[in-house]
């Protein structure tokens, strides 16, 4: 019996540079191997400013653009930022964030409700069975007891 490779398993990185070592500049290119650790966070807070966050939705920008520069992710960053000026605007939320997703898909539908009851909706939701895994934010999750 030979032994299957996973996969679902994520391949592995050909690149070898030490993000955690190395000394980063705007000419530093991505890697498929980067890393968002002190280092990188130090570099983009140098180079961005102390309003510099690093979002899940900026670190998939990056891990998805090896071979761009770090200028390109700081101008990347930019104008993600830039959206937060936009009143209507709201930061994507991962999907493997069932809580966030359900708090803020409860608070919209019941704006005279607060997170104390989003949290305690949340709490009997989620001992509820699903048929994937999920746990969703339905209007019907106020008669839960």
């Amino acid at each position: 019996g030979a032994v299957q490779p996973n996969p679902k398993a994520a391949p592995k990185p050909a690149s070898r540079f030490n993000w955690a070592k190395a000394t980063l500049s705007p000419q530093t290119p991505i890697t498929d191997n980067v890393s968002f650790g002190p280092n990188f966070r130090r570099f983009m807070t140098q180079q961005i400013g102390p309003g510099f966050t690093c979002t899940s939705e900026f670190m998939a920008w990056v891990k998805a653009h090896p071979g761009h520069t770090l200028q390109a992710a700081i101008d990347h960053w930019h104008t993600l930022a830039a959206r937060h000026q936009d009143p209507a605007f709201k930061r994507p939320i991962a999907p493997m964030n069932m809580y966030n997703q359900y708090m803020r898909d409860f608070l919209a539908h019941y704006p005279d409700k607060g997170p104390a009851d989003a949290r305690h909706f949340w709490l009997l939701k989620k001992q509820q069975p699903t048929t994937n895994g999920r746990v969703q934010f339905a209007p019907a999750d106020v008669q839960l007891t």
